[in-house]
């Protein structure tokens, strides 16, 4: 592999998004390469002038690469392995060699700050993604334990999931599994690992470069409270199945209509065919009781979340940490974060053409959603108990119970507001078919103060967007 290449003098002939490739390639070269060296040859290395840096640079990340052949030397996903001097010297032919020193510069400072930054700060709020991939991530999540609509593939190592109106999943189990049984990382799933998994998302979403993320943070950031050593290694277990999930399920589809290009300002279709994140390095440290469990993980929005990060196109709303530290362990913490997770999902899909009214004295606005039905809701990312199983079950009625302490849950977190408060929490009489009637009766449900702001927020730009288009 030769160092030598136009060092000075910008890439000619080549597209806009084979220059974005070539930068997505070299941020994960470098990534890599940032977490095998001190901070102190970094800096020495950013001090060189332009074309000594670029030779050095392609050096010594060739040599970390070659060192290192379990991170970049695995099994491409679905095909051959790759060996890693072959790899890198294919990264470096069609991407190094494509940018400035430059950019190059540029590239190792951001990560250098955001990998710094990330390890001690996440962020005290962080809204759910609710665009359509990760909704879709969410309910094939949620469906595992019942494995409603999964099935295997024949002649492949890997799960499909089609459900009407989401669009596919894939489970492609990456090497991370070491060989776990496919069904049983999904059968064991509940709303923590929605919640845990949508996190991921949203932090990808979020955060520009590489996000690095220390598990015990979560678990305290999630508020979940271990009760011995062991506990705590089977939380660190649980996060890492999470983690591990995410990065091996794949969205497959097209969103109707177009969406502009970040970059290029042209209209494309929106064709998602990958995971939403990538995990691309991990450390472990005795902190998780010799147990193997990874300490630290460093992952990478997928193409999808890469190139519409901070655009319209990757929808959010509300705070997932507000949800996470719902109290678990009854079977209302579990129906309550999965009804919030599920209107916020519903609120933040109308948001845009929503109905608003003025009332009461002072004419504050209030929204008018859709009705919506209490089986619709929690058969959206069905809780444990599923609805279905506790009404077929000998005690019908306790769903009532789960129901209404739930709603006090949500209220408390001010994320439905009082609204209709008697009528969402009636008790059905005893006569025969009144708890089918009460399931499917049609429901106002309003959000709280702060998702109110947020929906109105959305709501007036929405309309502003429509007004100018109008004119032309």
């Amino acid at each position: 592999m030769s160092a030598k290449s136009n060092a000075t003098e910008p890439a000619k002939n080549f597209s806009v998004e084979v220059l974005i490739g070539a930068q997505a390639l070299v941020r994960t070269a470098l990534d890599f390469w940032l977490r095998c060296v001190r901070k102190e040859e970094v800096e020495a290395l950013l001090a060189l002038e332009d074309e000594q840096f670029k030779g050095v640079l392609t050096r010594q990340v060739a040599e970390v690469v070659e060192r290192r052949s379990t991170y970049m030397g695995q099994p491409a996903r679905g095909g051959p392995s790759i060996s890693t001097s072959s790899l890198f010297d294919f990264i470096y032919s069609q991407a190094f060699a494509l940018l400035l020193p430059s950019e190059l510069r540029q590239i190792l400072t951001e990560l250098g700050v955001v990998r710094i930054t990330l390890k001690t700060l996440l962020p005290a709020v962080l809204p759910q993604p609710t665009f359509q991939e990760a909704k879709s991530l969410a309910i094939a999540v949620a469906d595992g334990r019942s494995l409603r609509a999964w099935a295997t593939i024949p002649g492949e190592t890997a799960l499909r999931y089609a459900l009407p109106g989401e669009f596919d999943v894939k489970f492609m189990p990456s090497p991370y599994w070491e060989g776990q049984p496919n069904f049983y990382n999904l059968a064991h799933s509940n709303q923590d690992d929605v919640l845990a998994v949508l996190y991921l998302v949203g932090l990808a979403a979020n955060e520009q470069g590489t996000v690095t993320l220390r598990l015990p943070e979560l678990i305290r950031r999630f508020g979940w409270a271990p009760r011995s050593g062991e506990h705590r290694v089977q939380m660190l277990n649980r996060l890492w199945t999470d983690a591990r999930l995410a990065d091996s399920l794949y969205i497959f589809g097209t969103r109707p209509g177009s969406y502009k290009d970040p970059v290029t300002k042209k209209r494309i279709p929106l064709r998602s065919e990958d995971a939403l994140i990538r995990i691309i390095g991990l450390r472990r440290e005795k902190d998780a009781g010799g147990s193997g469990i990874p300490i630290e993980i460093s992952f990478i929005g997928g193409p999808v979340v890469e190139r519409f990060r901070g655009t319209s196109a990757l929808q959010r709303i509300g705070d997932l940490l507000k949800i996470a530290a719902i109290p678990a362990g009854k079977p209302s913490g579990a129906w309550a974060k999965s009804l919030a997770l599920a209107l916020q999902q519903r609120w933040r899909e109308q948001a845009a053409h929503v109905e608003v009214r003025r009332v009461g004295e002072d004419k504050h606005e209030t929204f008018i959603f859709r009705p919506v039905t209490r089986h619709e809701l929690l058969n959206t990312l069905p809780p444990q108990p599923w609805l279905d199983e506790v009404l077929a079950g000998p005690k019908p009625r306790r769903a009532v119970r789960y129901w209404n302490e739930a709603l006090k849950l949500l209220r408390a977190k001010n994320i439905i507001s009082a609204h209709n408060r008697d009528r969402l929490g009636r008790i059905p009489d005893r006569r025969p078919g009144s708890l089918k009637d009460w399931v499917n009766e049609p429901l106002d449900i309003r959000p709280g103060p702060a998702l109110t702001a947020e929906l109105a927020s959305i709501r007036r730009a929405a309309t502003k967007v429509r007004k100018q288009r109008r004119r032309k």
